[in-house]
Parts: structure tokens; C-alpha cells; sequence
């Protein structure tokens, strides 16, 4: 890894150590930050069993793709970059600190995805580190708010989420304004074409709130335009060519097909879309500046082929009145701990990852788990009400297989999941752990014959479950919007 912060140029975005007289808030930013998770890092020790003379190993893990970030992928990393001289300085002779470089083996077969699971259990394989830190980043008014997990990577308790340090701004400075929606738009279609010349279906799976996996009035704008401009330089006259606009779904074909793969869960989530010849699947994000929002779309192919593009869109030339920024609904914080854990465990729908249906439709979910393990799932309503999903009256039993499909509802559990009022933002909520700890819940929970359950739960899910002794615990999520 490398020990200092360069000037680099990604996507509109220049992250600088600039002149000397610049470079005092910057290093004092990370010094902060650096103090902080030192301090974490020992007070996870005791906990872990990692208090002896030896000397603990600290990974730094990468940031993930493009679209999951405010900044681009490899600006993101020069975050990194920039902490760990601040890290070496705290941490004295207790910690040794592996940066990419060190760890290049274990992520050359994961640097599309870099999720946090797949983190956890690469590294704990190899016993390459004690501890992963893992960043977080988010979009503020002019700057990138950066954030820290630290999370154990030991085989005993792999996975287990120790702390979070606090969100900290870092200094970034916009170097590119937007540009007006209709130029953005037409440029985007343009160039995406360019880079997929034998598309003939595009399968609409939409552009989320930044990696929110909240669909919005924009999100939905920006997908239906930008598909309808890309099958508008499609077309032609000539040779009769029409490109087919669709909703990405798995249908009965693609369910079976995930069924039998007996592979890595990563498989089912939303790139896992079977592409025939000339058929992408369009997804992507954008992100909530001052003045300007960024879009960054993904068309994915067959056989892993991909174009990507991003453009920064000025605020002033939306339509007026759409939505923005989705209202707060309090789900994140429940979110906290997702994809952390030593069962790899993905939540996603025959529709993709944090899906959208329309209020009447029926929803369907599948779950995959690296290994045996005993689930629980809750669903938050737009309303707030909180049901029972899993366990329930149709299957009693909380163990499911590993690397198997598990369909929700499926033949095994015969009811229907339909859509109803209100719309807004609905959350699955899921906990594996390695062993049955229905006596361990209190009675609400532990009643799989009751469906209804209070609101009050909702917040306090991730805590009962993380506080059960004598169990491991992995988290997952699925957001999911709720339209007319």
C-alpha cells in the first residue's frame, strides 16, 4: 500500500495533499481518525482473546466498486492510503498494519465486489490478520464522510463485529461541475452504446439513493430516460434493429438455475441474472451533492461483461419538485452490522438486490448460506409495523442447509407475500447463527406461531441477537420499495 496521499484526477473528484499550508487539516483528520480506531483495537483485544505478547495483524481492507461509493474506486483507496502512516505512527510495536499490497492474493479473485463478508472469510482462511478494518464512505454537503468497522477475522469468531469509528469528513476538493439532465442523459446513452454494440434487450434493475438501496422519484427518472435514450440511438431504420426494454427479474428458468449452482452465495446477488447474447442488465446509483448529483450506471452482460459510466448532473436542471433524497425512516442504523459474520449469508428477490415492487404485486425472496445455520427474519413495514417472516406457522423450523437455494414462499411454505399499503421503504431483516437459540429469545420472539409482533422490536433486533451466548452471528438485509 502506498504510505501517502497522491493527486489523483477520478471522476470529477481530486483528492490532494496540496501545498503545505493545506496539508495541516488533512493529516489532522487522519491523525483523529487514526487515534480513534487505535483505541478500538484495544479495547477489542480482551474480548477476542488476542491479548498475548505476540505482536496482532491488522488488515485494511479495500473499498468496493464504483457504484457503492461517493468517489471513485481508486480515489476511495487513496483514503486508505493516506491513514495507514497515521496508523503506524499511533500503534507503536503492538500492531503490524497489511495494506493492499499484502493482501493482493486474497482479493484478486474479489476486487469487482470487495464485500464485506467475502473480507472476512479470505482473510480468515488464510490466517493472514487478526482484525479487518473496514471503511465506510458517504456523500456529505462538500466532502466524503469516512468511517471504520473493526472486525475480528480470527477463524474461532470470524466476522464478529467489535466497534465503528465516528464519521469523519476528509478533505476532497470538486474540480468539475455538472452538467444540464438532457446533455448528461444523451451523452450517457452514447457512450454506454459505444461499449455494448450487440445490446438487444435491456433489463431495467434500477438506480438506487446512493448505496442506500432506496429506490427513489429520480432514481426511477434517471433509469427510464436514460434506457429509452439508449434504445432511441439504437434504433434503425434500416436494418429494423429495436432494442427491448424490461424489468430485470429472474423467471422460472433462472430460479432453477440458481437452485443447482451448489456455489459461493455471491452467485445470487443481483449481477446473477442469467444474459443471453445481446441482453444487460442496467443498475447503478447516484449521490446527493451540494449543487450537483452523480450518477453512476452499470450495464452487466453474459459472461461478465460489463460498461460503466458516470456524469455529474447540475441540481438546477432536474424536474422540478422530484425527489431527491428519500425521507429518513430510521431503517439504517438496523443495517449497521450487515454482511458481517462467519456464515456468508446474502438476502436478495427474483428481482435482484433491494428490490421494487408496486403495491398488489407479489414479492419473492431467496436466501443463501455458505454453511449450515439456524435463520430468523423480520420484515418492517412502510408503517412501521414489524411481522415474522421466518420461522412461521407454514415452517417451524429455523435450520436451513447451506448452499442451497431457499425460496420465500416457496413449495415448503405456501403463502403469499402481496404487496400492500402504504408505499415507502420496507426492510427484510435476517440473523444466522450456528446454533438454535430459540430458548434464548424473549417470549415475543420466540414465538414462531405469532406473526404480528411490536414495533418497539425493530431497533432492538441486531442487540438481542448479537448478546446471545455461545453463538456466532451473521447479519443481512434487503431493502425494499414499496410504489403505486
Amino acid at each position: 500500500m502506498i504510505a501517502r496521499l497522491r493527486a489523483m484526477v477520478v471522476a470529477g473528484i481530486l483528492l490532494t495533499a496540496g501545498p503545505a499550508s493545506a496539508q495541516a487539516p488533512a493529516a489532522a483528520v487522519y491523525d483523529a481518525i487514526a487515534g480513534e480506531l487505535i483505541e478500538l483495537l484495544r479495547a477489542g483485544e480482551g474480548p477476542s482473546g488476542l491479548l498475548d505478547f505476540r505482536r496482532i495483524r491488522i488488515a485494511i481492507w479495500p473499498f468496493g466498486r464504483d457504484d457503492d461509493l461517493p468517489i471513485a474506486h481508486d480515489a476511495a483507496n487513496t483514503i486508505n492510503d493516506a491513514l495507514l502512516p497515521a496508523l503506524l505512527r499511533r500503534a507503536g510495536s503492538r500492531y503490524v498494519f497489511l495494506g493492499r499490497s499484502d493482501l493482493r492474493a486474497v482479493i484478486a479473485d474479489l476486487e469487482e465486489t470487495a464485500a464485506e463478508a467475502d473480507a472476512v472469510s479470505k482473510v480468515a482462511k488464510g490466517a493472514l490478520a487478526d482484525m479487518l478494518l473496514i471503511g465506510r464512505l458517504d456523500a456529505g454537503v462538500r466532502d466524503v464522510l469516512v468511517s471504520y468497522k473493526v472486525v475480528t477475522s480470527r477463524s474461532s469468531n470470524a466476522g464478529e463485529y467489535k466497534a465503528a469509528s465516528t464519521p469523519r469528513p476528509v478533505p476532497v476538493r470538486q474540480t468539475a461541475s455538472g452538467v444540464a439532465l438532457d446533455r448528461a442523459i444523451a451523452d450517457g446513452a452514447r457512450r454506454l452504446l459505444d461499449r455494448v454494440p450487440d445490446l438487444e434487450e435491456l433489463r431495467l434493475a434500477g438506480v438506487r439513493f446512493r448505496n442506500s438501496g432506496r429506490h427513489t422519484d429520480l432514481g426511477a427518472y434517471l433509469e427510464q430516460h436514460l434506457a429509452e435514450a439508449i434504445a432511441a440511438a439504437a434504433a434503425n431504420a434500416l436494418t429494423g434493429r429495436r432494442v427491448r426494454l424490461r424489468q430485470a427479474e429472474l423467471g422460472a428458468r433462472g430460479l432453477e438455475r440458481l437452485r443447482g449452482i451448489g456455489a459461493e452465495p455471491r452467485d445470487l446477488k443481483a449481477e446473477g441474472f442469467e444474459h443471453a447474447s445481446g441482453a444487460y442488465t442496467l443498475g447503478g446509483s447516484y449521490w446527493d451533492f451540494d449543487d450537483s448529483v452523480e450518477v453512476k450506471i452499470r450495464l452487466s452482460g453474459k459472461d461478465g461483461r460489463f460498461a460503466a459510466w458516470s456524469q455529474k448532473i447540475t441540481k438546477a436542471t432536474l424536474p422540478s419538485g422530484i425527489e431527491v433524497r428519500p425521507p429518513s425512516d430510521g431503517i439504517d442504523p438496523i443495517r449497521d452490522n450487515d454482511n458481517l459474520g462467519p456464515v456468508r449469508f446474502v438476502l436478495s428477490s427474483t428481482r435482484g438486490d433491494n428490490p421494487r415492487y408496486r403495491v398488489g404485486e407479489t414479492a419473492h425472496f431467496t436466501m443463501l448460506l455458505g454453511a449450515d445455520a439456524w435463520v430468523y427474519c423480520f420484515y418492517r413495514q412502510a408503517d412501521g409495523s414489524l411481522a415474522r417472516l421466518f420461522p412461521n406457522p407454514y415452517h417451524g423450523d429455523a435450520r436451513l442447509a447451506g448452499r442451497v437455494l431457499h425460496e420465500v414462499p416457496s413449495r415448503v411454505m405456501p403463502f403469499d407475500l402481496r404487496v400492500k399499503e402504504p408505499a415507502g421503504t420496507e426492510l427484510l431483516k435476517c440473523f444466522a447463527t450456528s446454533r438454535d437459540v430459540r430458548a434464548d429469545l424473549p417470549p415475543d420472539l420466540a414465538d414462531f406461531g405469532r406473526i404480528t409482533l411490536p414495533a418497539t422490536w425493530t431497533e432492538r433486533l441486531p442487540i438481542v441477537f448479537r448478546q446471545i451466548r455461545n453463538a456466532t452471528v451473521s447479519e443481512a438485509s434487503l431493502v425494499v420499495t414499496v410504489t403505486r
